[in-house]
């Protein structure tokens, strides 16, 4: 065979292997050596709810219930083993009817939230005593719940068996509810159980009474736990109401909140999956963390903790609706593809339950949980999610409910060291500076780029410069005749302005002096009658400097007099 031939057919032949196992499950891979609790199968096996039972399990007590029949049986407690020491009645040919025997203390502990989906009972039954078996039958075989024998019947006309040919005959089954329905409080009640008479139909033959024998009971309950999956959530503002606000964002849609404390509400929709929850069977709680990366369905870095009234992200309470107040619906709520939706309640604390109705599988509960920032970390995102009151999670998670905090508020300040500084007499001889400098100081945080420092000059006239108000009144300009942008000061020529310089005092960004400004020797920026940039950084600063030296020169035609200016300072976040 041709070589390269032969090596197509191989990969072919391993592509057919590895698909057919991959979409059929079979052959199962176990890595970790024998099959046990801790084996990985590869591939995963697809997650099903299914049925489970929980027995058979025997009664702790027996004893004799006068609501049926009329003949006390002998020691009735006997049934609560099937080890041949009988329960026994003696009963009248045709006419003798047993009281029942009233069987509890099963010990049964099936989960809370479990859908009872049938109850099987086996009683284990004889005849015996002065005549041969063909007399005895069942006269009532029912349930009891809390101690109270129910109504359905489902004895048959079977007559019992001679002890020799004793066995458990079953009642009922893995769906039969006995006409009635079952939460898994009642099964666990301590006074659940399983009750029976007998009768004595023989109306020839033998001696007068015949004997009727019970050696045990047993029952076995088959249920199904629903399966539980977040399935959708939307964010609203907060109202002193069991209704919101108007909404924060689409459904499913992150929000970042827009304040520090800022209160806020989430209304999340949980899918009931496999079977029912009954009403107030099983508890929940919210719980949440900071984000690690993404809020994923993983949870991968997160460490989730119960929200509480204390906790960074809390509970509100508020003023008007009561905690487990049933929820007014709003237009907005979330929604499940095409699945109804059961409103439950409002909640202000841990835990929460359905407490207003049972919801049918297929079907999501909705709940609303008021919230607040109660002192998170700022431009911080958290998740929140849903988990059993035990602190485990659900089964299944399709969204994570995530609320970025506000920004902290930004704040900007500003101050120069010196309220005024002064020329002195200026001469046409020379360029002169003012004593002393200002020092200028600005800090800024919780900004997203910085923050910026202004400067504006008063001048006189409607324009800037050193302005003589007396009469005659005359300006000095700044910078120079023509207002330019900057100027190199002269002896003799009239001119104004200011340079400025950073020093190395205080922290954080750098701190960038406007290129107008940042002149040395004579040369200097003008000022306007309007704010202009000083210096600026493009990050938070805490007390950062700058020196402002403020310079003048005058003509030997500049009018004698004392002239003044007014030069303010500023400062706002960028």
């Amino acid at each position: 065979m041709d070589k390269r031939i032969v090596r197509i057919s191989k990969s072919l032949l391993i592509f057919v292997i590895v698909t057919a196992w991959i979409f059929s499950g079979w052959p199962q891979i176990w890595p970790l050596g024998e099959l046990g609790v801790n084996t990985i199968r590869i591939p995963p096996e697809i997650q099903e709810a299914q049925a489970v039972t929980a027995g058979p399990s025997f009664p702790t007590s027996g004893v004799n219930d006068t609501s049926i029949g009329v003949t006390a049986w002998t020691t009735p407690g006997n049934v609560t083993a099937s080890d041949n020491t009988r329960a026994t009645v003696s009963l009248v040919k045709n006419s003798g009817v047993s009281q029942a025997i009233n069987a509890t203390g099963f010990g049964f502990a099936i989960p809370s939230d479990a859908q009872i989906d049938g109850i099987t009972v086996e009683w284990e039954t004889s005849e015996g005593g002065l005549a041969a078996a063909g007399g005895i039958k069942d006269n009532a075989v029912r349930l009891v719940r809390a101690g109270t024998i129910e109504a359905t019947d489902r004895s048959n006309t079977t007559f019992w068996v001679a002890p020799a040919s004793e066995a458990f005959v079953t009642y009922g089954g893995v769906a039969d509810l006995w006409g009635a329905t079952w939460t898994a409080a009642d099964i666990n009640n301590a006074n659940f159980g399983a009750a029976i008479s007998a009768k004595n139909v023989k109306v020839s033959g033998g001696g007068a009474n015949e004997d009727a024998q019970v050696d045990a009971v047993r029952i076995t309950v088959t249920y199904t736990l629903p399966t539980y999956t977040q399935s959708a959530y939307r964010l609203f503002n907060n109202l002193d109401s069991t209704d919101v606000g108007t909404t924060l964002a689409a459904q499913d849609t992150t929000v970042t909140l827009g304040a520090t404390g800022a209160l806020f509400r989430l209304r999340m929709l949980l899918h009931i999956g496999a079977a029912q929850l009954g009403t107030s069977t099983q508890n929940f709680k919210l719980q949440f963390a900071a984000m690690s990366g993404t809020c994923d369905t993983a949870f991968s870095g997160e460490t989730y903790t119960d929200v509480t009234a204390a906790t960074v992200i809390a509970y509100k309470d508020n003023a008007t609706p009561a905690d487990g107040a049933t929820l007014t619906a709003n237009a907005n709520d979330p929604t499940h593809g095409a699945d109804a939706t059961s409103t439950q309640t409002y909640e202000e604390l841990n835990n929460f339950t359905n407490s207003v109705a049972t919801i049918p599988s297929g079907q999501d509960g909705k709940w609303d949980f008021s919230l607040f920032d109660n002192g998170a970390a700022s431009s911080t995102a958290y998740c929140l999610r849903a988990a059993l009151s035990t602190g485990t999670v659900i089964n299944t998670y399709t969204v994570i409910p995530q609320i970025t905090t506000a920004s902290a508020a930004a704040t900007v300040s500003c101050s120069t060291n010196i309220t005024s500084t002064a020329f002195g007499a200026l001469t046409s001889a020379s360029v002169f500076a003012s004593n002393s400098n200002a020092s200028t100081t600005m800090s800024c945080s919780g900004t997203t780029s910085g923050c910026t420092l202004y400067v504006k000059d008063a001048g006189g006239g409607g324009n800037p410069g050193l302005w003589k108000s007396t009469s005659p009144t005359y300006l000095i300009p700044s910078p120079n005749a023509a207002f330019s942008t900057t100027a190199t000061l002269a002896a003799g020529t009239e001119g104004y302005g200011i340079q400025a310089a950073t020093t190395t005092a205080g922290s954080g960004g750098a701190l960038l002096i406007a290129s107008r400004y940042l002149q040395t020797g004579d040369t200097v920026g003008g000022l306007t009658i309007g704010d202009l940039t000083l210096a600026s950084s493009s990050v938070d600063i805490s007390n950062r400097e700058i020196i402002v030296t403020h310079k003048a020169a005058v003509s030997s035609n500049t009018l004698s007099g004392t002239y003044n200016d007014t030069i303010t300072y500023s400062c706002l976040s960028n």
